[in-house]
């Protein structure tokens, strides 16, 4: 698009929200899952300009303007498209080359390869699955783990097998060079020439975009019950789980596992519950929790929070009791406050995940937390007060040192006063 790479159009557009880009020019109030004003480009007494945060659109029912972002931009500053790119690069801080060189023309067709390289990949994973004989074993695991056939057939779980080059020699079959491969983080090259898979004997997670494009995988280390102990040992110095590279479409901090299926729920129930891991959303989802997003196993970023307050305000963490580093983690959370969203965090018995608790408790059970869950102030200060004796004043130097950069985020000026008193 006017020699404007489409891979840097659609990076704009994950970090733009039509909603506070429009509400910066002209009034906007909440109507339903829309937003409603008095349409700018056409005189009028009763609003008919709906901007849809969901879809990232904007229509007037009055004069029929309508369109994305870059439209709106065009239309109201009188823009052309490079220019109305430009500017809202700007914004997102997404750098545009001045210079277009071959290869930056290139990297438009080289993204869509890859998606073209995940989707392929991602098909053979789920063959591998049902017809592999490691893969059927997985297969049987995973039904023991209790998701059902619907479940793994819409999330599109599968497994790698056990050969070095299973992969490579399929794709080559369709069409798709090692090469590609390799950009996609499928295929790693060997120092000597040529090629070996990335993932082998492991279950296969997809992983999307908010508009279920296919950005990568990630691989559970898989060991058969009756394993013996060489491939045990072999087993537990792998990692256990392995994921995709960055590539020139996946950035894991700025993408939630999960959204795609989760986003109009989470609209919906105006509430996000975050959690860790694969399983952790995919088994609360086929017991009816869905309005759920996983963070990719990270520490949650600036890009992810962005993209979660684009569909709600108010989340739960789900905490994780094992974890190492408590405070270290609870910090990162106070990027939500930043972002001017409300958090509650949900601590499970020790030993138990969102995936564990369920099997063993029920998710009414689950839900029954979720609900209970503290505010990320009250939640901190219980920590803080079970490490340190706040009757010491040099305890309590350390308590009011962690708990005021907490209370400097909140956004709403009565609730900062009150946690100061508190």
């Amino acid at each position: 698009m006017a020699g404007i790479p489409d891979n840097v159009i659609d990076q704009i557009q994950d970090r733009i929200d039509i909603v506070e880009v429009i509400g910066s020019y002209l009034p906007l109030k909440k109507a339903g899952r829309n937003y409603r004003g008095l349409c700018p480009f056409h005189h009028e007494k009763t609003p008919s300009f709906m901007v849809s945060q969901d879809k990232q659109i904007f229509h007037c029912f009055g004069c029929g303007e309508g369109g994305n972002v870059f439209n709106f931009l065009m239309k109201y500053e009188r823009l052309e498209f490079p220019e109305a790119v430009r500017m809202l690069a700007q914004k997102a801080g997404v750098v545009i080359p001045e210079r277009l060189s071959a290869e930056s023309k290139a990297q438009s067709s080289l993204s869509s390869k890859l998606y073209a390289a995940n989707e392929m990949a991602s098909a053979y994973f789920q063959n591998v699955l049902r017809q592999d004989s490691l893969g059927k074993k997985a297969y049987a695991y995973l039904l023991g783990r209790g998701l059902n056939d619907e479940t793994i057939k819409m999330f599109r779980l599968g497994f790698a097998s056990s050969s070095w080059d299973d992969l490579i020699n399929y794709a080559k079959q369709k069409g798709t060079s090692a090469d590609i491969l390799e950009k996609s983080g499928l295929a790693i090259a060997k120092e000597n020439g040529g090629y070996y898979d990335r993932f082998k004997e492991r279950i296969m997670f997809t992983i999307f975009d908010p508009k279920s494009r296919i950005l990568g995988f990630g691989g559970r280390v898989f060991l058969p019950p009756e394993a013996d102990q060489p491939s045990a040992d072999k087993a537990n110095n792998s990692p256990k789980y392995m994921n995709s590279p960055e590539t020139s479409i996946y950035n894991k901090g700025r993408n939630l596992y999960g959204l795609n299926f989760t986003w109009k729920f989470i609209r919906d129930e105006d509430e996000a519950v975050i959690v860790e891991g694969y399983l952790d959303l995919i088994v609360p989802f086929q017991h009816g929790i869905k309005n759920m997003v996983s963070s990719l196993g990270t520490s949650l970023t600036e890009d992810q929070i962005r993209l979660i307050g684009r569909y709600t305000k108010n989340t739960v963490i789900i905490f994780d009791p094992d974890k190492a580093g408590e405070l270290a983690t609870l910090r990162s959370l106070d990027l939500l406050l930043q972002e001017d969203l409300s958090v509650k965090v949900v601590r499970l018995p020790e030993g138990f995940d969102p995936d564990s608790f369920i099997s063993r408790y029920g998710a009414q059970e689950f839900k029954n937390r979720i609900k209970t869950g503290q505010s990320l102030f009250d939640y901190k200060m219980s920590v803080l007060l079970s490490k340190y004796d706040k009757s010491r004043l040099e305890d309590k130097a350390k308590i009011t040192g962690e708990m005021l950069p907490t209370i400097a985020r909140v956004q709403n000026a009565v609730l900062q006063s009150g946690y100061i008193k508190m």
